[in-house]
């Protein structure tokens, strides 16, 4: 990686910080990173809380990608998946990152304001999932209704402010839906490999234990 300050190929390996590598130039004695780079090249976007332009990359995160930053003149750290402050009356989709009047979200009172993350068109658009499965979403309502708005296993209530945790299980082998499940009773069946004599034993096991 050549030097962004005298542009020299002179460099070696200074360590690392914040998830990115630091190389040292031999010529004019800099010690630069990823970072670095970045500040120095890439356009970078006004604060969410201040609206001030002095803002510098603070890290960068591995595999994602993903970059924070950090104001100079409030202090304060964002990225591109920060909420920022809004008016009263106005809120931003998680999924779409649209910022809508309220009446576009779904009331509930799993939320602290009272309103759903996803707007109801992101909600709504969710239906595209079901295609993989070969099912429509009437068919998806239909089941849960059948399940009483309940994860067939632990029976915890499934709605549509959290259908992001609800999970559309299916056998592997044979592609037929078993039923809708929450996050934690489907992550079970994968780690047990859909395995009838793994959960068995595990039954056993807790029994002798308790």
């Amino acid at each position: 990686m050549r030097c962004p300050f005298c542009l020299s190929e002179n460099t070696i390996k200074n360590g690392s910080a914040k998830g990115c590598l630091y190389r040292y130039c031999k010529d004019c004695n800099h010690s630069y990173s990823e970072i670095t780079l970045i500040n120095m090249t890439k356009k970078k976007p006004t604060c969410l809380f201040c609206g001030g332009e002095h803002v510098l990359v603070y890290q960068v995160i591995k595999n994602t990608g993903k970059i924070r930053y950090h104001c100079v003149d409030c202090k304060k750290y964002f990225s591109d998946k920060t909420i920022p402050p809004l008016p009263n009356g106005l809120k931003m989709c998680h999924q779409c990152r649209e910022i809508k009047t309220l009446d576009n979200f779904f009331k509930t009172r799993a939320i602290k304001d009272g309103h759903s993350n996803c707007c109801r068109q992101c909600i709504n658009n969710k239906g595209k999932r079901f295609i993989k499965y070969g099912i429509t979403k009437v068919d998806y309502d239909n089941l849960l209704i059948k399940q009483n708005n309940q994860c067939a296993i632990c029976g915890i209530r499934l709605n549509i402010d959290n259908s992001t945790r609800a999970h559309i299980d299916h056998c592997h082998k044979t592609g037929i839906i078993r039923g809708i499940l929450c996050h934690a009773c489907n992550k079970m069946l994968g780690f047990a490999r859909d395995n009838v004599v793994i959960l068995e034993k595990s039954i056993e096991y807790l029994k002798k234990a308790t």
